[in-house]
């Protein structure tokens, strides 16, 4: 990928930080096509300048680099929000496209996310930088980033968020509701919230645990409503907002909420979930036509453990980790009920997933488990890197 600025050189190891330098947090952020850039401009961006984000670093600003084509280079750099982001911190333009034209499609989303990612942290291990990697159509809650900031300070190297969808146009309304005079956006966790709950997105039905039997079903979120106050949710794929890396290069298969944190080697204690809307809440903002493949119908639990078959031991344990999103200051006593319903389902999955490999194990199979699914997401990318990047070679 060619920059637009100068590199810094020479390693700075996360581990030579101390009391009195405090860790840059550096920004990489892949962002190209229209309408990706035009939500990044006008909600992504303004919500990361709102007072306890990015200025609220002070002294732990590091740089903004942002992924790109020429063109879309452009674009952002005559708006009026980058002039704020400018003033705030070190701006450095990476692209994607080496000066070529190419279509969005051909750009292949998320393979080319995931080479963004990669070149992003070990920029960061060689900077002694956090990284952090948000989409260019999540939003965030005004004190995001400063609870990244605090937590990074009590020692956590991975910070993960669950950022579900929304309906872009109601949100963004609601959003627009909240825009400063200076082009901002602030909302607080509640608020962020508030204006998520009624707007989730349509393919948001197909997570929630209870409801009519047969109906579509993606079991890589698991949700419960808690009556009218919000939902309890499980995580088997969550966004890492936030990686201080220890190690380069990195090096990871599949996109980044599915295979990067199990790729870090860090221990739990190192990897902190967030877990209360109320303190930091993200938004996807995705159109109606956006489209999430089937992996089950609503109440196949063996189709459920098929899908987890392929995911890593860490994905799993994650789903022990219940989520708050609402909407209320005060939890009410339902939520401790639902909270201990929603441990009872993953508790009953596991048993089912154990029997099934001691089937296996009493006849003979082996259970492959993560190989296989490493192996088929190897297939995968070398799959599509070999069709947009034709000097790649299968690994």
């Amino acid at each position: 990928m060619n920059s637009t600025e100068h590199q810094p050189s020479g390693p700075s190891p996360i581990g030579a930080s101390s009391a009195s330098r405090p860790v840059p947090f550096s920004f990489y952020l892949p962002a190209w096509g229209k309408r990706h850039v035009s939500t990044f401009l006008d909600y992504a961006l303004p919500t990361y300048l709102s007072l306890n984000n990015i200025p609220s670093l002070r002294e732990s600003k590091g740089k903004f680099v942002v992924y790109t084509t020429r063109a879309d280079q452009e674009r952002m750099q005559s708006a009026s929000i980058w002039r704020t982001l400018e003033r705030e911190m070190p701006v450095q333009f990476k692209m994607i496209d080496d000066g070529k034209a190419y279509s969005e499609e051909e750009l292949s989303k998320y393979g080319t996310v995931t080479d963004c990612y990669v070149d992003g942290l070990n920029d960061a291990y060689a900077t002694g930088a956090a990284a952090v990697m948000l989409l260019a159509d999540i939003v965030i809650s005004d004190g995001t980033i400063a609870e990244f900031r605090r937590l990074v300070e009590q020692g956590m190297r991975v910070i993960e968020i669950a950022s579900p969808r929304g309906a872009a146009a109601p949100v963004q309304a609601g959003l627009d509701a909240h825009r400063k005079a200076d082009g901002t956006i602030s909302l607080d966790g509640l608020d962020m919230a508030r204006l998520w709950l009624p707007n989730m997105h349509h393919l948001l039905q197909m997570h929630f645990v209870q409801g009519p039997p047969g109906e579509r079903f993606h079991p890589a979120h698991l949700y419960w409503r808690v009556k009218d106050e919000g939902i309890i949710a499980r995580l088997c794929h969550a966004q890492p907002a936030v990686v201080v890396p220890d190690k380069a290069p990195a090096t990871f298969v599949s996109t980044t909420d599915v295979g990067l944190v199990s790729s870090l080697g860090f221990p739990a204690s190192k990897i902190h979930l967030c877990r209360d809307s109320r303190i930091t809440h993200a938004i996807e903002l995705s159109t109606p036509e956006h489209h999430t493949d089937q992996e089950a119908v609503r109440g196949d639990l063996v189709a459920y453990n098929r899908f987890f078959s392929r995911n890593s031991a860490y994905n799993l344990d994650r789903l022990h980790l219940d989520i708050t999103i609402t909407g209320v200051a005060q939890l009410s006593d339902e939520w401790e009920k639902v909270r201990k319903e929603s441990e009872a389902f993953i508790v009953q999955l596991e048993g089912l997933r154990d029997r099934e490999r001691q089937e296996l194990r009493d006849s003979g199979q082996k259970d492959e488990g993560d190989q296989e699914q490493r192996g088929a997401l190897i297939r995968f990318w070398d799959k599509v890197k070999s069709k947009f990047w034709p000097w790649h070679k299968p690994g």
